[in-house]
């Protein structure tokens, strides 16, 4: 996995020239971002200038085949080349059609994918769940019985889990107090989204059950991988696949998993109650705009949704590489974020102080999970 535990890397070669890829089950086919794929030498069709970039959509274009390598297999495949407006430190991604035929466990507790040549000795024993065979990412059927809906498992995504709107209103409604703050995350096909995420002890995703995990309402990117007769119910990301033994026995499609013994990593949330995403008004500047919790520390601190951060920690915004939902998301309790900030014609200053919104599981410092034992 990368430095960070968010995501799971794969060095590969395209067109003789080496590649950083990430593991994404949530995507449908070895795609690289179009930076990448010029620095490879491969050669692009062209995309007409006036092609939209909106509602989270982007064009998309496929190269003639190239030689790819992962791991120790070679082939010549097509290359999808998106071209993506989002800043990356991969490559691109290996999609979910790529190892679909393989057996592998992922251990996201002890950061490796492992290939296996045969399913070990017991894993049998374990809850065993079937893989949608029409779906191009991958997803599990819930149940046997008819109409149970699929799980999505996007390796693509460090989130805990979304659920389908009515579970998340059912959760929240029946549970008025859960710890919440908010995120703000890029999804193909969605755009950038901004939820809420609350913390929950107890889960029952199918015949799984997860405990301290953070819980979010699915995007319409998540909910397009249903259908009427498989209705979406969940997505599970890394934070939540740690809590569990998980393998892939491609060939027979089914897939594998036991709850897994041992602590999690601490959860990187965000703290201030407020994300703060760019903004492009036509013929005017790019603004950083507030999306704020009520009741959350921003909140307390007098920002509002909409205000337009002209400054932050002193300095002006340039980017949202290290910016206020970075920081948020990445210092601990108490430490003082100051900004400047417009509304309407006001100017006004605000210091926000951060706060441990979720319970202590999510943020103690946990000692590395042992090694699994397959029995």
């Amino acid at each position: 996995m990368d430095a960070g535990g968010k995501r799971f890397l794969v060095p590969a070669k395209i067109n003789g020239q080496p590649a950083t890829l990430a593991l994404d089950t949530g995507a449908e086919c070895l795609f690289l971002f179009k930076p990448a794929a010029e620095r490879l030498g491969l050669k692009l069709p062209r995309v007409p200038s006036d092609t939209l970039r909106k509602n989270g959509k982007f064009p998309v274009v496929l190269t003639r085949p190239y030689e790819v390598t992962l791991f120790e297999t070679t082939g010549k495949y097509p290359v999808a080349v998106a071209d993506f407006s989002v800043r990356s430190d991969v490559d691109g991604c290996a999609g979910w059609e790529m190892f679909k035929k393989s057996i592998f466990q992922i251990d996201v507790a002890n950061h490796t994918i492992r290939s296996l040549p045969e399913l070990p000795s017991g894993v049998r024993q374990w809850t065993a769940l079937h893989m949608r065979h029409s779906s191009d990412v991958l997803c599990l059927e819930a149940s046997a019985s008819a109409r149970s809906g699929v799980i999505f498992i996007d390796t693509g995504s460090y989130s805990g889990v979304a659920l389908n709107p009515e579970r998340w209103h059912a959760l929240t409604n029946a549970n008025p107090h859960l710890p919440k703050t908010l995120i703000s995350y890029y999804m193909g096909g969605s755009g950038n989204v901004i939820a809420e995420e609350a913390w929950v002890n107890n889960l029952s995703i199918g015949s799984m059950v997860l405990q301290n995990v953070p819980v979010y309402p699915a995007s319409p990117s998540d909910l397009a991988t249903g259908s009427w007769r498989s209705p979406y119910q969940a997505t599970l990301g890394l934070t939540a696949l740690q809590q569990l033994d998980f393998i892939v026995d491609g060939p027979s499609g089914i897939v594998y998993v036991r709850p897994r013994q041992g602590s999690s990593r601490p959860y990187s949330y965000n703290r201030a109650g407020a994300v703060f995403t760019l903004n492009y008004p036509k013929g005017q500047p790019v603004n950083l705009i507030a999306h704020v919790l009520e009741g959350g520390p921003a909140y307390k601190a007098g920002i509002r949704n909409g205000d337009i951060v002209s400054k932050f920690n002193g300095q002006a915004i340039a980017s949202t590489t290290n910016g206020p939902t970075y920081v948020s998301s990445t210092q601990p309790a108490g430490t003082k974020l100051s900004f400047t900030l417009k509304r309407g014609d006001t100017v006004f200053d605000a210091v926000v102080v951060l706060e441990d919104l979720f319970p202590p599981a999510a943020s103690e410092t946990n000692q590395p999970a042992k090694e699994a034992e397959l029995q």
